[in-house]
């Protein structure tokens, strides 16, 4: 016998050993076909290859937990997030590192990715852009350029003049007329008539594309940069100078804002334009009398009523005539061109009405910034617009401020009036946790508390405020660089052209255009479509002793559905971040559940942030689910009862920027890991606990650095060695594109030295 046979007896014999002790799961063997990604169009021209998705994990998305093949439910966590502290083990845990769709990804290696990126030229480059150095001015093509009115002024920091931006459409012409009822009256601010923003042509290159999410499916005109003064004098801003100049300037726009009511502002403004909306006497009454027992039958009962109530406007506009493109080949920028905005076309009818709700509470200190902020929010969305919106501050009134005698109502108004500044007293609607629990009685009192049940207040407030169609939960340290009203309108009409089908799989993956191609309307949807196969959600999932109030399919599957079910439907819910999966996440909240199937059995989707708009529909269908004892805690609750009962539910992809220059492969690796590539569904999301590090360079996280910095920039003074006057004299004013940043707390002037940080708790 040759001398190579023994040797190649022993290879076979170990590898046929390795093959019985390390089999292959059939669980990581990919048999489906690999979605032709090859030649997608881009923002930056052709992409070719296979980036992310040729080997997909066939790991169920599904909420129903089976103990022998998936981790059992973890006790109910009812504690803030930041008193939540890791389970101390007497040996140090190696990291975890998850197979995805991607293959292996780990948080280590994103740590050593992004510390790597932090050494490159490109770190942080989204900080100091200013008006020296925009590109693109003038182009402004595939926008309604009505809304720029250029200017001869100039101004002292630019040589090229700005523009008055106003993007209201032209109320009283015979378009308006032809889809709405009656006739806009304009309204007074607090010094007369209201003037409109004003803003430069152009934009940073810094923010040439977004990483994550784009104004370009939402409609709005990013090619436009916003400076501090020119966005905020209106306001009570001034710079803090003491030149002849800027005094002139103080003394021209002075406004004594503790003689301006917000509140009785905005009533005149309505009742001035009462003609365009439903009267409030035609609003079906709210009988809270057959709710107080909670009962199933009682419940029941009044869903019906709810429902059409919620959907009267609906019900008013429903003889439409919907004309949507079936060339899902046209880019966004060709759809504007035609005035193709996939909406339905209907007929005259009144104008929905939505409250805006600051979130604040009596402890809350009220920068001058921040009054500049809530006055801009009423003056563009309430006052502007005659009326469409109307912002309120819902304030919680902590235990330790509630007054003894609370059956007087001055003792309240007294509370008010000392947390509250002047010019904000007849906005403010207060509430407590002990007005909470005697409204949800059946809900445990341990979870009756602003972390876990924030939405309780805005449930109540819909109750007593029948005339308002949808409602917006505001984070009070959140700004927008833009125009509000143009942002919230262009969100609603993007809830609105979104077709159901796909709609749940969108809404959990993060959209980033470098991969996904700017086209969101078809080239996106149709590739989710093709990664989710017959593994989408369609109208309400089946659960047992619940009855659904949302409309059933049309169609029996959504493969007989060519994306027309749900276009022209307003969006039930808007949310600013994904829509995602929490069931075998490790997310803190994935569990808070009570009520219902429980944890272990009941549908559920999570977005992180409350930041959202909430229709009349899905606020009652919470407060009724609430009365009977069903709830999720404040970040599941309206994403999964908009689940449950079939409404529509919409993630509006706002742009994310980074400080670090992330690619779209590595952004959908650690963004969206999760089984055929969605946000959730597995350990390595980047919700789960010890992972949120991932948007610690975002500039939209409750606990990310760039939004503070970026800001402080703005606002003309020094972070982390850029901004400030002396910066500016050599490298121009500061300047920023339409961006909503958070978190924003404690605006004024640091020290000198002083760098924005924000930690995590782990």
């Amino acid at each position: 016998m040759p001398s190579r046979y023994p040797m190649l007896v022993s290879v076979a014999f170990v590898l046929v050993f390795l093959y019985f002790v390390f089999p292959i799961s059939p669980q990581l063997e990919d048999t489906r076909p690999p979605i032709p990604f090859d030649a997608v169009e881009t923002s930056g021209g052709t992409y070719t290859g296979n980036p992310s998705h040729g080997s997909i994990v066939d790991v169920s998305s599904s909420p129903d937990l089976n103990p022998e093949q998936k981790p059992g439910p973890v006790d109910t966590i009812e504690v803030p997030v930041e008193e939540v502290q890791p389970i101390a083990s007497v040996e140090a845990p190696e990291p975890t590192t998850a197979v995805t769709a991607h293959g292996e990804v780990s948080q280590a290696q994103f740590d050593n990715e992004n510390d790597a990126l932090g050494l490159e030229w490109s770190a942080g480059k989204i900080y100091g852009s200013s008006l020296n150095e925009l590109t693109g001015v003038g182009n402004h093509a595939g926008f309604v350029n009505a809304a720029l009115t250029p200017t001869d002024s100039r101004t002292p920091y630019n040589n090229a003049p700005p523009f008055i931006y106003s993007p209201y459409p032209e109320y009283n012409n015979k378009a308006w007329k032809s889809t709405n009822k009656g006739q806009y009256v304009a309204c007074n601010g607090p010094d007369g008539k209201i003037g409109d923003v004003l803003v430069f042509s152009g934009h940073p290159l810094a923010f040439e594309y977004s990483p994550i999410g784009s104004w370009t499916p939402l409609g709005i005109d990013s090619n436009l940069c916003f400076e501090r003064q020119t966005r905020l004098e209106a306001y009570g801003y001034t710079e803090h100078s003491t030149s002849e100049q800027a005094e002139a300037r103080r003394s021209q726009s002075f406004v004594d804002w503790d003689s301006v009511n917000w509140g009785q502002l905005q009533s005149y403004c309505i009742e001035k334009n009462a003609g365009r909306y439903i009267a409030l006497e035609e609003k079906l009454p709210i009988n809270n009398d057959t709710l107080t027992n909670g009962s199933d039958s009682e419940t029941n009962a009044t869903t019906s009523n709810f429902e059409e109530e919620g959907n009267l406007t609906r019900d008013i506009e429903a003889d439409v005539e919907t004309e949507v493109s079936d060339d899902l080949s046209m880019d966004e920028a060709e759809a504007k061109k035609l005035g193709l905005h996939r909406l339905a076309k209907s007929k005259i009818g009144p104008k929905p009405r939505t409250a805006i709700l600051l979130r604040s509470y009596t402890g809350k200190n009220y920068m001058e910034n921040d009054r500049q902020n809530m006055r801009s929010l009423i003056t563009e969305l309430s006052l502007r617009s005659g009326g469409e919106y109307q912002v309120y501050l819902l304030v919680q009134i902590k235990e330790s401020d509630i007054p003894r005698d609370q059956t007087n109502t001055t003792n309240y108004r007294k509370l008010i009036e000392s947390k509250v500044p002047k010019e904000f007293w007849d906005i403010v609607v207060a509430w407590d946790d002990k007005t909470m629990r005697a409204w949800y009685p059946k809900l445990p009192s341990d979870i009756n508390n602003v972390h876990q049940s924030q939405w309780l207040s805005v449930q109540k407030f819909g109750q007593e405020h029948p005339q308002f169609d949808y409602f917006w939960n505001w984070e009070l340290d959140s700004r927008y660089t833009g125009h509000y009203y143009n942002l919230l309108e262009k969100l609603a009409e993007f809830g609105a052209k979104q077709p159901r089908k796909g709609l749940w799989e969108r809404n959990e993956r993060f959209y980033i255009p470098s991969l996904h191609a700017e086209y969101y309307d078809s080239k996106f949807r149709t590739t989710v479509q093709e990664l989710s196969g017959e593994d989408s959600v369609w109208g309400a999932p089946s659960v047992a002793n619940f009855t659904q109030i949302g409309p059933g399919a049309p169609v029996e599957t959504p493969m007989d559905d060519d994306y027309r079910w749900g276009v022209g439907e307003d969006a039930d819910l808007i949310t600013l971040a994904p829509i995602f999966n929490p069931v075998n996440t490790t997310w803190p909240g994935r569990n808070d559940v009570w009520g219902y199937d429980g944890p272990e059995a009941t549908p559920r989707r999570a977005t992180i942030g409350t930041q959202s708009r909430v229709s009349k529909t899905l606020l009652n269908a919470m407060h009724l689910e609430t009365k009977k004892g069903n709830h999720f805690s404040s970040e599941m609750a309206p994403m999964s009862v908009a689940l449950l009962h079939g409404l529509k539910a919409v993630y509006a992809p706002i742009p994310v920027y980074f400080d670090r220059a992330w690619d779209g492969k590595q952004l959908d690796k650690y963004f969206n890991p999760g089984p055929k590539g969605v946000s959730g569904s597995t350990e390595e999301s980047p919700f789960s606990w010890g992972r949120e590090s991932r948007f610690g360079g975002s500039t939209w996280y409750y606990r990310a650095t760039p939004p503070k910095r970026l800001y402080n920039n703005w606002m003309g003074w020094d972070d982390t060695g850029i901004g400030g006057p002396d910066w500016e004299k050599v490298h121009g004013r500061m300047c920023l594109p339409p961006i909503l940043l958070h978190p924003i707390k404690d605006v004024v002037r640091p020290l000198d030295g002083f760098s924005s940080k924000s930690e995590l708790p782990y």
